[in-house]
């Protein structure tokens, strides 16, 4: 027994839609519920069931037509227009009560009965035969009769001109064939969405040329007339229709920038997430800053490079970065090494009140770090697997929403400088042209803002995140989304997420592994030199002196050159720490790209001391040159018994002149040349109208002097 409306599927693919059960005959009457032309058939109850058993007909308990059918029960679920929903129970008033008359399932009685209520409504037959058919088909129900009014017009390629008839020229509207659509399309999916600076103006500019043209007497080419060839919104109907949103935009675009700002985000972070201290998020970002000199604050040195290390289930900042350094694997290990740094000496260094519950998860290393393809993908990151049980796991090339939380973090820490206005740059203004020069207002240093980042940590690790989701329990005891009481209470239940490591033994396995050279003045590296007791006590630098230098294994920290590690020559699982000299100790508390700086400003201004050097060098030649002194004077005759006489002779005269008192105001003063070792005559400088009787004064003069000093040789040594 079949109930009314049920749908029965036959062996040869109908669907039957039981309309009605005729009790006191044992009958039952039913309708295809597919064919648009179906009409009522009556059945005897026995004749249907032993049918139906014996083909193998069964009962559907959810009703899945296809076509017009298929339709009404999709949208028997939909809200309605008031114009829909009003005719809708206009056509449902017309053949609600005929709906079960016998006269419309016999053939004989049908035309009858269906004149007669066309007659009493003031509509066609035809229009009452639709009606109840599709009242029938649809499980007599008004939602059977829904208008469907979103199949009104015409629909495929008909051939025939659509939209309104132009207004400004009398032509027959342009209709494409297959053919011509075929090509539109393909010019389209090549040239259209090939690049997003290709226009559809373009693209049309092609179809035209090489489909829609000819070529006239004069060799010119020119376009086919309107009604011969599409216009340009005919080409856009192309576009729209061949291409959809996400299509046009990977084609025009990119797959990459498409993936980070336009895909569906159906899924959750947390998804591949345990709980806290399971997964930590590490990226790095350009500060937005301007950063000055710690020695001249007038000296803008540029921008800064900030590692941030985020936990993926809590939002937690459990470590940071930030150096003058590029973006590199060993600025990355600083970062890392942050989570094991005492806080507390950070906090007191940093002037800000340390409070142990602000660092949750201080010392612990997760299962594994999620970072991008850059500097991560290094065979550098083996040292975190080598060791420290936590694994590198690198997001596909160009997919920065793989590590959404840490890019937002970068946003949020933004935000705080953003208000300082102390040289910050908005990024955007770096693409402006003559954008405001915001370097001008630069105040900070590198020290200044990790002093300033680092309140921002603490207060971000203490703020609720009112977007993260609390579970449902939490939330119900009136707990709130801040991240480190999130972490602490995830971590009690998660404790086999993450393990503890000594901040020693972390910073050897992870710092820059290089090599430094044994000099006499100290261990030599990275422009700074090094000095250790260990090595003063194997008399490495003597050794260095008397037999020439050598290199020893190092592990440095980029951040701060202050001291490195020295890999013991005979073993390697050992270290002692070397600190600089007394020499190389104006680059304490520096990074090792600020020594790097001040080095490469050395040599600059040793280039510019060697060129002044080189100009005063020619000068000082080309003055010698022209006082003669570069051109070899006449050989002298030398005496032995004589010279001592003449040598002692000089000394007095020179003695006379060097050390006489400066005459009066008003007097006449005398110049003396020395003598010439090939005549030893005196000549006087006197100007030509100085008479014998002056130079003869000036010689008793200076005699007068010289009787002053004589017996007194040992003064002219």
């Amino acid at each position: 027994m079949f109930p009314i409306r049920t749908l029965i599927s036959t062996k040869d693919g109908r669907k039957l839609r039981v309309i009605d059960v005729l009790a006191d005959t044992q009958q039952l009457v039913t309708i295809d519920a597919e064919d648009s032309s179906a009409q009522p058939r009556i059945w005897a109850l026995l004749e249907l069931s032993v049918t139906a058993k014996e083909q193998g007909w069964k009962a559907l308990s959810t009703a899945k037509p296809k076509k017009a059918t298929a339709e009404i029960s999709r949208r028997s679920v939909l809200a309605l227009s008031s114009k829909a929903q009003a005719l809708r129970d206009e056509r449902w008033a017309t053949v609600e009560h005929h709906l079960k008359d016998r006269r419309l399932y016999d053939r004989a009685t049908r035309s009858a009965a269906i004149k007669e209520i066309a007659t009493a409504n003031g509509t066609s037959k035809v229009h009452i035969r639709q009606l109840i058919r599709l009242a029938w088909q649809g499980g007599s129900t008004p939602d059977a009769l829904t208008p469907q009014l979103h199949e009104c017009g015409r629909g495929g390629h008909d051939q025939k001109p659509r939209g309104r008839r132009p207004i400004h020229s009398e032509y027959v509207p342009f209709i494409w064939n297959d053919g011509q659509r075929t090509v539109a399309s393909r010019l389209v999916r090549s040239k259209y969405a090939d690049d997003r600076t290709v226009t559809v103006e373009a693209t049309y500019d092609q179809l035209i040329r090489k489909h829609f043209s000819y070529v006239d007497r004069e060799g010119e080419i020119q376009a086919l007339p309107l009604g011969s060839r599409p216009t340009m919104r005919q080409l856009r109907s192309i576009v729209e229709a061949e291409l959809t949103d996400s299509e046009r935009h990977i084609a025009r675009h990119s797959q990459a920038d498409y993936d980070n700002n336009f895909k569906p985000t159906i899924g959750h972070v947390l998804q591949d997430c345990q709980g806290a201290g399971d997964v930590y998020e590490l990226d790095a970002s350009q500060v937005d800053n301007w950063i000055v000199a710690e020695e001249d604050r007038k000296t803008v040195i540029g921008k800064a490079t900030m590692y941030l290390v985020v936990d993926r289930f809590s939002r937690l900042i459990v470590g940071f970065y930030i150096s003058l350094d590029a973006a590199s694997w060993a600025s990355g290990t600083q970062a890392i090494l942050s989570i094991f740094q005492d806080k507390r000496e950070l906090c007191k260094g940093a002037g800000v009140q340390y409070d142990e519950a602000d660092w949750p998860a201080h010392g612990l290393m997760p299962n594994r770090f999620f970072a991008d393809r850059g500097e991560f993908v290094s065979q550098a990151s083996d040292r975190i697997a080598d060791g420290l049980a936590a694994t590198v796991t690198n997001a596909r090339a160009l997919w920065s929403a793989g590590k959404g939380l840490v890019e937002c973090s970068f946003k949020l820490t933004h935000i705080s400088l953003k208000r300082l206005k102390a040289g910050y740059e908005p990024a955007r203004n770096t693409k402006v042209r003559r954008g405001k020069k915001y370097e001008t207002t630069a105040k900070m240093t590198l020290s200044d803002l990790r002093r300033k980042f680092l309140r921002i940590v603490i207060d971000h690790n203490r703020k609720a995140h009112m977007t993260y989701e609390l579970p449902n329990a939490d939330i119900r005891d009136g707990l709130l989304p801040i991240p480190r009481e999130v972490f602490a209470r995830s971590i009690r239940t998660h404790m086999g997420l993450s393990a503890h490591f000594d901040e020693h033994e972390v910073r050897f396995k992870l710092l820059q592994a290089t090599t430094a050279t044994v000099t006499q003045n100290g261990i030599d590296f990275g422009h700074c030199f090094y000095w250790a007791q260990e090595a003063e006590d194997r008399d490495w630098f003597t050794r260095a002196a008397v037999r020439g230098v050598f290199n020893v294994a190092v592990r440095d920290n980029p951040g701060l050159v202050d001291s490195i590690y020295i890999v013991d020559p005979n073993d390697s699982t050992s270290y002692f720490l070397a600190t600089l000299t007394d020499y190389s100790a104006r680059h304490k508390g520096l990074s090792r790209a600020e020594v790097h700086s001040v080095a490469k400003a050395t040599n600059e201004n040793k280039v510019k001391a060697e060129a002044a050097n080189l100009n005063l060098r020619i000068n000082t030649a080309a003055q010698d040159e022209a006082a003669g002194l570069t051109v070899k004077g006449s050989k002298a005759k030398r005496s032995p018994t004589r010279s001592p006489i003449l040598r002692e002779q000089a000394a007095r005269e020179d003695r006379s002149v060097s050390q006489a008192i400066p005459a009066a105001p008003g007097q006449v003063q005398v110049e003396h040349q020395a003598f010439e070792d090939s005549n030893c005559e005196e000549t006087s400088t006197l100007p030509a109208s100085t008479n014998e009787d002056d130079s003869a004064n000036s010689r008793t003069k200076a005699s007068a002097f010289a009787k002053m000093f004589e017996g007194n040789d040992d003064d002219l040594e």
